[in-house]
């Protein structure tokens, strides 16, 4: 079966063998759930015996998708994933693997050692800045390694369209840009919003730098309409619990204008929130390719990020959002100013239909799903 017949329902595989709730409504559990629902694949995805109970969004998000379990048979998910597939290819169509890495090289020779008509589609999930830094020499070990084993790839995608273009000079196979994205019944144009600049993730990482965020906005809220507010959500290191309180506690003008929402698991709620939040701000010291970004644009917010190549493409270019150097806080905080000076005067440069059309066009799961199943049955 060199390729998929169209009178077949291929059978689709996802190995993500820790895989989490949230997890489902990522790319993860989208791209099998979209192409179960619209295209009739039969779609699985590989992970541990973790109960059913955990897994919510099965019921609501995610309804079509079915478990395979791998055994825990040793303590290296490179060891059981190798043999779950010794056992179990032969009934694998496709094969869906995440990430540029070991166990990703072994397990497609395990998978094409087993069914060499199989298909394999892998998925980089790969940080932009980083990735460009990985300029492989020819005729190195590392080329060699490559070439032989993403060549019996059938698709290999990367989530931003540079590092594709980077990739596809310096790496010895050919990669296809396919983004994440957001369901179309998601993506809004809402006209009618609140003075709140949100920021949404995992707070006080080193990652998400989320500490440059308060910095700034404390060095630009007294130049900005005291109608603004800044929304935290999401989980909250100690470290930085104990440097937010202690900024709030000597400042008590800053505390009025700073809200912490705490984890919010209920997808209504966090939608309503992305719904009235005119900015969404991300400061992130790097990114694969973050969807917080992509909800909230989807709900016609404006989005303050750091300058990574990922935000960038998801604004245009600077046409829906505007971006600021890495951890300066002074161009940060300027940003800010601008930003809700103009939306205040009415005099901000920012398209909300043609945000929508972006999103439709480039970031609606319905048409990302539909150049997968494209690219896979050619």
């Amino acid at each position: 079966m060199d390729n998929i017949s169209d009178n077949k329902c291929p059978t689709f595989y996802t190995m993500m063998l820790g895989i989490q709730n949230i997890h489902l409504i990522k790319d993860v559990g989208r791209i099998p759930y979209i192409l179960n629902t619209k295209y009739g694949y039969n779609s699985y995805i590989v992970s541990f015996g973790i109960p059913k109970c955990k897994f919510t969004y099965l019921n609501t998000n995610a309804k079509g998708i079915s478990f395979s379990f791998c055994k825990n048979y040793t303590r290296y998910h490179l060891i059981n994933g190798i043999i779950w597939l010794w056992n179990n290819s032969k009934k694998i169509d496709i094969l869906n693997l995440y990430h540029y890495t070991q166990s990703s090289f072994i397990w497609i020779l395990i998978y094409k050692l087993k069914n060499p008509n199989g298909k394999i589609y892998l998925k980089l999930d790969i940080d932009g800045e980083r990735g460009i830094q990985m300029k492989m020499n020819r005729r190195t070990a590392k080329w060699i390694l490559t070439k032989y084993t993403l060549g019996k790839c059938k698709l290999i995608s990367a989530e931003t369209e540079t590092f594709c273009n980077f990739a596809n000079k310096y790496w010895p196979i050919h990669l296809k840009w396919i983004p994440n994205g957001v369901l179309k019944e998601e993506i809004k144009n809402i006209t009618k919003k609140k003075k709140i600049i949100l920021c949404v993730g995992r707070l006080g990482t080193k990652q998400k730098a989320t500490e440059i965020l308060i910095e700034s906005f404390e060095k630009a809220y007294t130049n900005i309409s005291p109608e603004w507010k800044l929304w935290l959500v999401g989980s909250m290191e100690p470290e930085f619990e104990n440097y937010l309180l202690s900024k709030l506690n000597k400042n008590p003008e800053l505390n009025k204008r700073i809200t912490y929402l705490g984890q919010i698991y209920d997808r209504k709620e966090m939608c309503k929130i992305y719904e009235d939040a005119a900015i969404i701000t991300l400061p992130s010291r790097w990114e694969s390719f973050n969807m917080v970004a992509l909800e909230a644009l989807a709900k016609s917010a404006y989005l303050i990020s750091s300058d990574l190549v990922s935000f960038r493409e998801m604004t245009n270019y600077g046409e829906f959002g505007a971006h600021f150097q890495v951890d300066c806080i002074d161009d940060y905080a300027r940003k800010m100013i601008t930003t809700c000076k103009l939306m205040d005067d009415q005099k901000l440069n920012f398209n909300k239909h043609r945000l929508f059309e972006h999103m439709c066009n480039q970031y609606c799961y319905e048409e990302i799903c539909r150049k997968i199943d494209k690219y896979l049955r050619d």
